[in-house]
């Protein structure tokens, strides 16, 4: 696929994905409680080489700021939104790539373990560190530091949980052709 129909589906993908928790899993405080965007991310990084990351990268920060500015955040959280989002699924990929090999598949237990290490444990709890930094810094309520935490977390790792492999499993399929029921 042209690396530039993977960055426009990708980033299709993700703004449905920033729209679905921007408008249906939103709290009070403006934190979602699912964010399906960096599922749509990582699967794409888990796809696709390398060499086309960058241009994965520019277009969900882009997709970023537009879904976070309509939403009434300023410039400098809606782009720090986007850098930590793309930071976060960038990390999560680099890090099951390094212990996966090259092609990612869930095709073993290993390979679903060390996704859930990598991606909806690790590099979203890292990664809501300075998503509940940004939270605070916009001085909207009265939470603490650590419910900001547990909130960008637990809205990132559920997304990545429960959507990434999905969808690395419907983009196989399409990709590899849906296999012949053996009826034998």
């Amino acid at each position: 696929m042209h690396p530039l129909i993977a960055a426009l589906i990708t980033g299709l993908g993700y703004f449905l994905g920033a729209w679905v928790g921007a408008t249906f899993t939103i709290t009070d405080t403006g934190i979602a409680v699912l964010w399906p965007a960096n599922a749509v991310l990582l699967s794409a990084f888990l796809l696709l080489p390398r060499s086309q990351w960058w241009l994965l990268a520019i277009v969900a920060f882009c997709v970023e700021l537009m879904v976070s500015t309509s939403a009434m955040f300023p410039l400098w959280a809606a782009a720090g939104f986007g850098a930590v989002n793309v930071f976060e699924s960038v990390f999560a990929a680099l890090l099951i790539l390094r212990w996966s090999g090259t092609s990612f598949a869930f095709d073993r237990v290993k390979s679903a373990v060390r996704f859930v290490l990598f991606g909806p444990l690790l590099a979203s709890s890292v990664a809501a560190v300075p998503g509940a930094l940004i939270y605070a810094g916009l001085q909207q309520d009265s939470s603490e530091f650590l419910s900001h935490w547990r909130l960008w977390w637990f809205g990132d790792a559920l997304g990545l949980l429960l959507l990434t492999p999905l969808l690395i499993a419907v983009i196989r399929l399409v990709q590899n052709g849906i296999p012949a029921f053996n009826w034998a």
